[in-house]
């Protein structure tokens, strides 16, 4: 009963958050292209260059502190106020200098694009928006992000009909550039009220506890940069060596390429509390079987899931390109064959950081993803002069390739994870195993 319980949890927790990714897929397919195809590619790009820089500095203002709290959480419930408290606290005052951080950095690479200022600095009131992350900490653990799904799903609305609002009105483009702040604002609040009336936990800084969540997140901030020159610094270099017209192309393939990963990450954010869990239960049975078995259900999903849509797009991607961005767009079709793939290693890459913190290799994470900065960097300066946002594309794929596969390999810790990797993919060309899975299932059918 208990299994079975806990089996419907994890279903209807991840149900709802592929409802809210769902409706954020279909603002992005209806409103989103609409905006790029009255924007043209040149002003998307300039939208897509800004946005590149504030992710990069919201993976900074996170302080790696995503896998650590929910490590924290699962295992130490009696301090859930203290934990969410601090961590609002040290993300907050991260923000405050992210903003001016992401205004030093847009006046220093683009001196004299003051549009370019305008629509970056506008976007940069998303990081404080980003502070709902703290109380969707609490949620998943208790996998009960349907509250935080409703509240994204609210915040998604408000954005859209600001979108249409200023679609009619043929606003400039500094008005687009507020939809992302508008939006996290939204949530931040709904999902704040959620959480004070349904947890009753009451939030408190603790300074000590503010030392204790650095020392074990500092892996991950340092992580962080390297993973922050890997995912979008791309976007910088192709903006700054070939314009905003081509990082336009190259974002509207990028925009694709991300459509599906509503799935795998619903799916991951369900899992992540019940591969720690398994670990908790492992250590208490002096086994290592429910936990591991966890893991390898959790590679083999992700992995089939990735393998089939990588497939489609990269035969079928002119046709959402074709349809969402028009022949205006074609340039990103090449783009999109190649970082579809790209997406799909940084979904098993997601499963990979969960076992890295649950068995407390936190230190050697840095190792292996300031491997794929360095790959995607020298790549990155090397191919697009030669193939342009293609050769950016190609970059990316190698770095996200180094990262889940060849800086594990060069370290003797990270191998064992290969032992996951190679249970998994043994699955997958099992055919046993979906001889069964279809009897089981016909087995169950006849019963009812």
């Amino acid at each position: 009963m208990e299994e079975k319980n806990l089996k419907k949890r994890f279903v209807s927790n991840a149900s709802w958050q592929m409802a809210q990714q769902i409706y954020s897929m279909i603002l992005s397919l209806i409103i989103g292209s609409i905006s790029a195809r009255y924007l043209g590619p040149n002003n998307y790009g300039l939208l897509n260059y800004g946005e590149s820089l504030i992710s990069l500095m919201a993976t900074l203002t996170g302080l790696g502190l995503d896998e650590v709290i929910m490590n924290e959480l699962v295992m130490k419930k009696d301090k859930t106020g203290t934990l969410l408290g601090t961590a609002l606290v040290m993300r907050l005052l991260a923000s405050i200098v992210g903003v001016f951080a992401v205004a030093a950095i847009i006046i220093t690479l683009e001196p004299g694009n003051k549009l370019l200022w305008v629509i970056t600095i506008l976007q940069t009131f998303q990081l404080f928006g980003n502070l709902y992350y703290v109380f969707n900490y609490w949620f998943q653990v208790e996998l009960k992000s349907k509250y935080v799904s409703i509240a994204y799903i609210i915040g998604l609305t408000v954005s859209g009909v600001w979108r249409v609002v200023i679609l009619m009105k043929n606003a400039s483009v500094e008005f687009f550039a507020m939809t992302a702040s508008i939006q996290g604002i939204v949530v931040l609040l709904i999902v704040a009220a959620c959480f004070f009336s349904i947890s009753h936990e009451k939030l408190h800084f603790e300074k000590n506890v503010a030392k204790q969540l650095i020392r074990k997140s500092y892996h991950f901030i340092i992580s962080g940069i390297a993973i922050m020159i890997y995912m979008q610094m791309d976007k910088v270099m192709i903006g700054k060596m070939l314009g905003e017209e081509q990082l336009g192309y190259y974002s509207a393939a990028s925009k694709v390429a991300n459509l599906w990963i509503f799935v795998p990450r619903a799916l991951i954010n369900s899992a992540r509390p019940l591969i720690i869990e398994g670990k908790k239960i492992d250590e208490e049975k002096n086994s290592n079987s429910e936990y591991k078995n966890r893991l390898v259900k959790s590679v083999f999903g992700i992995s089939m899931l990735g393998l089939f849509v990588g497939l489609c797009f990269t035969f079928f991607g002119w046709i959402p390109v074709r349809v969402l961005y028009g022949t205006a767009y074609s340039s990103a079709v090449p783009v999109l064959a190649i970082l579809i793939w790209s997406t799909s290693l940084s979904q098993l890459g997601t499963i990979n950081g969960i076992w890295i913190v649950t068995e407390g290799y936190n230190r050697l994470l840095k190792y292996t993803v300031w491997m794929g900065a360095f790959v995607n960097l020298a790549l990155n300066y090397i191919l697009i002069r030669i193939y342009g946002i293609t050769g950016a594309a190609i970059a990316t794929f190698m770095a996200q390739f180094t990262v889940q596969f060849i800086g594990p390999a060069c370290i003797p810790s990270l191998r064992k994870y290969f032992e996951v990797y190679t249970s998994a993919f043994r699955e997958i060309f099992n055919i046993k195993y979906y001889i069964n899975a279809v009897r089981k299932k016909v087995s169950i059918g006849r019963k009812k």
